[in-house]
């Protein structure tokens, strides 16, 4: 209710008309006004804080989307295909097809088998037996980006991406169609999704990633060592980068002091080889230029005052208004997904973990949680039950929430 609601709602108890006036008066010719001058107060409160404590992942979020290849154009300066960031990185599937539907409906064919006819542009296959599952290649590019987060010093966020497991991948593990052959058409005999599928789509997101030449290091003493500067040209000031090496160690990079274009990556060794670039895209960068198939997904957060100073405490108050304040920072869930409650059940079953979809943050490895029996349901409920991103949505609330606790193995459900 808000204050105009309010103030009406009491100028309409009362049944004398002058007294009416009266308290009209007052409410609005006093009330209104100091309630006026506290907000902006508050406001300025806020902005102050802000500026005093920014926030940790501002620059370094993740926006993800979906488009058919056909339409996406590696020209764009700000969306890039998740795939290539790991080329050759996983075995690469027979097929690979996009199923527009909720996970209640693919949840029943991962890790199972399906019956295909495949014809390539050497030959035809009938009868073809197929494993599905969830497509490796992303999943594979988001740990190399949590590595790259760890290895730069930066805190890591859970990366919010639906679309990826509505990827699948369709795998011929008796071999029978030849490693070498392309794929030109297919038909699936027992895959009751068929009508859900998108042919020819790509996942994106704003993370581009190549290697860079670096010029020779330069040594510089320091009080207690030498350090060794590589210095590398960038396009666009406005991104962010991470940085890997086979040789760089203790590193961290840094504008240089006197060439604009240039950051120095500073590192405790010499690297004489190719370093590997990883540029986040900042929205100046060319965020709508590009219309994807489905409206994009990210992890920004609405950072308000109070989640400021959590981010700055050293412990996680292991609280259900602390899970509920995380759970409902970010701006691309929204009202999608409510907390109404969080209860602990060492019986129930993490049924929805099939095919390693329910922990975004699996390749995390310093958890302590499987210890323990234990399981912290944290129960949703859900604006739209139609949303075929829903359970995805959920996951990355429960990943986000397990990353501030050990003690227990976090669990979502939606009621």
């Amino acid at each position: 209710m808000n204050e105009e609601s309010i103030f009406l709602d009491r100028i309409k108890k009362i049944t004398d008309s002058e007294q009416q006036k009266y308290l009209h008066d007052v409410l609005y010719d006093v009330f209104k006004g100091y309630n006026d001058y506290s907000t902006d107060r508050y406001l300025e409160l806020e902005d102050r804080i802000k500026n005093e404590i920014p926030d940790g992942f501002d620059d370094y979020y993740i926006y993800t989307a979906v488009s058919n290849r056909d339409e996406f154009s590696n020209l764009n300066n700000f969306w890039y295909q998740v795939g290539d960031f790991v080329s050759g990185a996983a075995e690469p599937a027979l097929l690979e097809i996009y199923v527009n539907c909720g996970y209640e409906l693919i949840e029943p064919y991962i890790n199972k088998f399906v019956r295909a006819d495949v014809r390539t542009d050497k030959g035809e296959y009938l009868n073809v037996r197929l494993k599905v599952g969830f497509s490796k290649i992303y999943h594979e590019a988001v740990k190399r980006l949590y590595g790259l987060f760890s290895s730069n010093g930066r805190p890591w966020i859970t990366v919010n991406c639906p679309f990826m497991f509505k990827f699948l991948e369709l795998t011929d593990s008796d071999g029978v169609v030849p490693e070498n052959e392309k794929v030109s058409v297919y038909g699936l005999r027992d895959f009751g999704l068929d009508k859900y599928i998108l042919d020819n789509m790509t996942l994106l997101w704003n993370v581009q990633g190549y290697a860079a030449k670096a010029g020779a290091p330069v040594q510089f003493p320091t009080e207690r060592m030498a350090l060794y500067a590589h210095d590398l040209k960038i396009k666009y000031t406005g991104s962010k980068y991470l940085f890997d090496g086979m040789n760089l160690t203790n590193f961290y990079g840094l504008a240089h002091a006197t060439r604009e274009n240039v950051i120095s990556v500073v590192s405790e060794t010499p690297e004489r080889e190719d370093i590997f670039v990883c540029r986040i895209a900042c929205k100046d960068d060319g965020y709508g230029s590009f219309t994807p198939a489905f409206a994009p997904q990210s992890n920004t957060r609405k950072m308000r005052h109070a989640d400021r100073q959590a981010e700055t405490a050293r412990f996680f108050p292991f609280t259900v208004a602390e899970i509920e304040r995380v759970c409902s920072a970010y701006s691309d869930i929204g009202d999608s997904l409510r907390l109404t409650g969080v209860s602990v059940d060492e019986n129930v079953e993490n049924t929805e973990n099939a095919g390693n979809g329910g922990d975004l943050n699996d390749f995390i490895e310093t958890r302590g949680f499987d210890r323990y029996n234990r399981r912290l349901v944290l129960k949703f409920h859900a604006a739209d039950k139609t949303d075929v991103f829903l359970h995805e949505k959920m996951w990355f609330l429960v990943s986000e929430v397990q990353r501030y606790i050990n003690e227990y193995r976090c669990v979502g459900r939606i009621i």
